[in-house]
């Protein structure tokens, strides 16, 4: 990747943070999309439909920044619609986690392929 961005003069892209949400009181059901296959600012994307996961959503923790050890809350779906994106539906239980806009899933890459 960083050889492709120097090829092509690229920059990492700056982005202004997102605003927190009101504090709530208790978990609350979140639901938007975990992966598409739009090319993202960091030139990144998931092949449609290439996402897998396990029957049992309970092994599945929705969490902090990537980051396996801050566990903030339970993944209760995941769909994939027409389009090839991955839905999501979650209960977010960490109290600081509910005012942030934007969680993660965890996944394992297990092939990759760069295109310049």
């Amino acid at each position: 990747m960083a050889q492709l961005a120097i090829r092509h003069r690229s920059m990492p892209v700056s982005r202004p943070a997102l605003s927190l949400l009101a504090r709530t009181v208790g978990p609350v059901v979140i639901t938007g999309v975990a992966a598409s296959s739009d090319i993202d600012s960091d030139r990144c994307s998931f092949a449609r439909n290439s996402i897998s996961f396990p029957a049992d959503l309970a092994t599945l923790p929705l969490v902090l920044g990537h980051d396996i050890s801050k566990v903030v809350g339970f993944v209760r779906a995941l769909d994939y619609a027409a389009d090839g994106r991955l839905h999501i539906r979650a209960e977010v239980v960490d109290e600081v986690a509910r005012t942030m806009p934007a969680l993660s899933i965890c996944a394992s890459v297990l092939e990759a392929e760069i295109r310049d």
